[in-house]
């Protein structure tokens, strides 16, 4: 019998803020069961936050580069103008358009910068609440609190379990040799007996995995047995039979009348 296991690991470095953990304990999916400490990755957030805000709003209002950009763009034009009149040289012309083409590389690597921040304000916030969301655990299953090892207060570096989780749903594996399995298929009927348990349990066949063990060569079959879940204690063994074929109606004979495919019978004494 196996069963799912989920280990509680703490994804960042914090305090045990609150834990509803307890040795046994039947847990919910989607339960909240710990959390560390967030006062200040919370803070730092709404730091972040501030800062994001007003760097959108300083955006918005605009540059002082745009006023000189346009104020050398139209000097540019007078001098270009004055130019057709002969009251302006060409040196004047391409001193004007320098000056026009600074102040326009300007404005862009201004663009460029402010893209930047924002773009970094946005990636710091989506790392720092997605930090955020790991502070909290969750059961991901419905299952049973096997282990705890971390208490409220207790300091966890990241990366460190905190419980151990052992899902409520039991698989029922059998493992199949290469010569008995041949002609096993989903649906067929089983009969299972636990080591551990006086009973024989019906079931059938849920699942079929297409390769053998590369270690035993054996084949392995998930079966859905009917038994009290809370006997399916994860770990326990014992011994399947799967029934491959059923002929109802049909005569049985003994083995040793069967020669090829012709059946030997006594009628008066005589073979």
């Amino acid at each position: 019998v196996i069963a799912d296991v989920n280990h509680l690991v703490s994804q960042a470095a914090g305090r045990v803020f609150k834990s509803e953990l307890a040795d046994g304990k039947k847990v919910k999916k989607g339960e909240e069961l710990a959390k560390l400490n967030t006062e200040e990755l919370t803070l730092a957030i709404e730091q972040l936050e501030s800062e994001y805000d007003a760097a959108k709003k300083k955006l918005a209002i605009g540059s002082a580069t745009e006023i000189e950009r346009d104020i050398a763009k139209d000097n540019l034009e007078n001098v270009k103008r004055l130019q057709a009149l002969n009251e302006r040289s060409e040196q004047d012309v391409k001193a004007a358009q320098r000056s026009f083409e600074i102040v326009r590389m300007k404005l862009e690597n201004e663009k460029l910068s402010n893209a930047q921040s924002i773009s970094n304000y946005e990636n710091a916030l989506a790392t720092k609440k997605n930090l955020l969301s790991k502070m909290t655990f969750v059961a991901q299953f419905d299952g049973v609190v096997s282990l705890v090892l971390a208490l409220p207060g207790a300091l966890l570096p990241a990366k460190t379990p905190i419980a151990t989780l052992i899902s409520t749903n039991r698989t029922v594996e059998a493992r199949i040799s290469e010569e008995n399995f041949s002609g096993i298929k989903v649906g067929q009927k089983a009969t299972v007996h636990f080591l551990s348990q006086p009973n024989n349990y019906d079931g059938y066949v849920t699942q079929i995995l297409p390769t053998a063990d590369a270690g035993t060569q054996r084949y392995v079959v998930y079966l859905d047995v009917k038994i009290d879940p809370e006997k399916l204690v994860p770990g326990i063994t014992g011994e399947v039979s799967i029934i491959v074929g059923e002929r109802d109606g049909a005569t049985l004979i003994p083995r040793r009348a069967l020669f090829g495919d012709r059946v030997y019978v006594v009628v008066n004494g005589r073979v």
